[in-house]
């Protein structure tokens, strides 16, 4: 796993949890908070699409993307319902993103194996 890769999706994931996301959105993406003009799955699913563009743009791999997309909604789905602590999902996003780092590694590693043979 290269450790630059690791530290610019960490670097992303801090970026796509900050200023890339404003209060509104934060609060809009609670399903019990939403303000009445912005549905929360509205919400949701561009936050979860931010981290999920940045994934992809880091690792050049789109299903990687696509899996971090869908791993972040759900994980701050529970949250937002109050299944997960702030800690509990925050582990949960650094997790994926060490995942997401091995995945993107293997993924290159084969692509090298198979243009020697």
């Amino acid at each position: 796993m290269k450790s630059t890769e690791l530290a610019l999706l960490l670097a992303g994931h801090a970026l796509a949890d900050g200023p890339l996301q404003p209060p509104a959105l934060s609060r809009a993406k609670r399903r019990r908070r939403a303000p009445s003009r912005v549905r929360w799955w509205h919400a949701l699913g561009a936050h979860a699409g931010v981290h999920g563009l940045m994934v992809a743009g880091i690792t050049g791999l789109p299903l990687l993307g696509l899996a971090e997309a869908t791993a972040h909604a759900l994980t701050d789905g529970l949250k937002g319902r109050g299944k997960l602590t702030r800690e509990q999902d925050q582990a949960i996003h650094i997790a994926c993103k060490v995942m997401w780092a091995v995945l993107a590694d293997r993924h290159r590693a084969r692509q090298a194996v198979e243009a020697i043979d």
